[in-house]
């Protein structure tokens, strides 16, 4: 059978068509799978390359680790060599160890030994100390009941020597109560200036109710005494007056506190010299016996039953305990005797006001380096003595005729005690670093 050219050839066409198009579909698959077999290598690469960028890091590390490996080992070969060289010398330490350890234990035990005997030292101390403290709390015990002794000793001794003052105005009218002692055998009596301030009559109550009218003999405000009169009998003996004072003796100070006649409270000297310029310039005593409102201008006495000073005032409880003060039995001793001659007495000065310096205060004044202590003139009262003479401002008094002035109340306790209106004296003086002599005289105190 013939089949037509036509036939065959669009057969052939079609067979050539289902041919390319399944070459085609294989061609398209085979690349596909090329591009996946491509992307997997290079993921392989990829690890590969991380692979081998972790072993050329454990590597470096290997090296590192070798460079130290070797570094060991050459120390090590160093350590030998010493052991080697000091092997000698280490024998030697063993064998003195060897031979002395038996001397080391016996020195620790013997150590032990005396650190037992020390034990047993400090605990016998410890007993002592426990006896002589109950020894001496009984001493103590002992002490008190001899101040009571002597309280009751003192206060009959004394006792018929204080007053009571009882101060009236000129309308008769009470202005307040105080203490005094007699002083001598012709009825003067020492008390407080402060006591009869304003008074224009005064009545003195005695330790057995005696009343006594008297009158005033002469006062001094600077040094808060004053003297009264009366006509007393000689069962009213005077007091003596102490020539020395001890810091720490015991004293007693009677009067009438708040009224309360013959009160006695006991106490000690506690210091000398005290400043207290609220009451007076002159250097006073410091005592811890009781003083309180009445005490004034009674008596504060010894041991020995002499008067050792004025009791003049106390601080008040509510700012500090068993702290009066008194005036000294030596300045009673200058001032009383004028007041019963002249009725008054003459305080010398030489009127100037300023600071006890200190190295800090001294810097505070800018003064010179060499200032440490002294007086430093503030002020200058007008017609002074001082203002008459050569001392200015700002000039430090170092000393008053070689007596050293360092500390309050080293002046006032030369004006209270050393010198008198018109003696003259001689003030060395520091002047911008130069030290200077000046003399002057001293006038009465206003």
């Amino acid at each position: 059978m013939n089949i037509p050219s036509k036939t065959i050839t669009v057969t052939l066409i079609v067979i050539c068509l289902v041919l390319a198009s399944s070459l085609g579909w294989t061609i398209v698959n085979y690349t596909s799978e090329i591009n996946q077999k491509e992307l997997l290598i290079k993921e392989k690469e990829g690890l590969i390359a991380s692979l081998n960028s972790q072993i050329e890091t454990k590597e470096s590390q290997v090296s590192l680790l070798n460079s130290k490996i070797s570094e060991l080992d050459t120390q090590v070969e160093r350590l030998q060599m010493w052991l080697e060289q000091n092997r000698t010398l280490l024998n030697q330490v063993q064998t003195w160890l060897k031979e002395n350890i038996t001397y080391l234990q016996n020195q620790v035990i013997n150590a032990n030994s005396q650190i037992a005997m020390l034990q047993n030292q400090v605990s016998s101390l410890n007993n002592q100390i426990l006896l002589l403290d109950s020894q001496i709390k009984s001493l103590q015990n002992q002490i008190e009941n001899l101040k009571l002794q002597d309280a009751t000793r003192i206060f009959q001794l004394a006792s018929p020597s204080v007053i009571q003052i009882r101060v009236y105005d000129s309308t008769f009218q009470l202005l307040g109560l105080g203490s005094g002692f007699v002083y001598d055998n012709n009825g003067h009596i020492v008390t407080n200036f402060h006591v009869i301030r304003d008074g224009r009559f005064f009545i003195i109550i005695t330790y057995d109710n005696e009343m006594f009218e008297a009158y005033l003999i002469g006062t001094d405000q600077q040094a808060d005494l004053a003297v009264l009169k009366a006509n007393l009998p000689t069962k009213y003996p005077p007091l003596k007056l102490s020539d020395t004072i001890t810091i720490g003796e015991p004293v007693y100070a009677i009067g009438s506190p708040f009224g309360l006649t013959e009160s006695i409270t006991v106490g000690i000297i506690s210091q000398l010299n005290r400043s207290v310029p609220d009451v007076t310039y002159i250097p006073m005593l410091q005592t811890d016996a009781a003083v309180n409102p009445g005490n004034s201008g009674g008596p504060l006495i010894n041991s020995r039953g002499e008067v050792v000073g004025v009791t003049t005032a106390g601080i008040a409880k509510y700012v500090g305990e068993g702290i009066g003060f008194a005036i000294p039995s030596p300045m009673v001793k200058r001032v009383v005797p004028n007041l019963i001659k002249y009725g008054v007495y003459k305080h010398p000065y030489i009127g100037v006001f300023g600071v006890y310096l200190d190295p800090i205060s001294a810097s505070y004044y800018n003064l010179p380096k060499d200032i440490t202590s002294g007086f430093l003139i503030v002020d200058i009262i007008y017609n002074s003595p001082a203002y008459k003479s050569d001392l200015r401002v700002n000039d430090v008094i170092i000393a008053i005729d070689n007596y050293l002035i360092k500390k309050d109340p080293d002046i006032s306790y030369l004006m209270a005690y050393k010198y008198s209106p018109g003696d003259r004296i001689t003030l060395t003086i520091n002047r911008d670093g130069k030290i200077l002599n000046i003399m002057l005289v001293l006038g009465e105190r206003p």
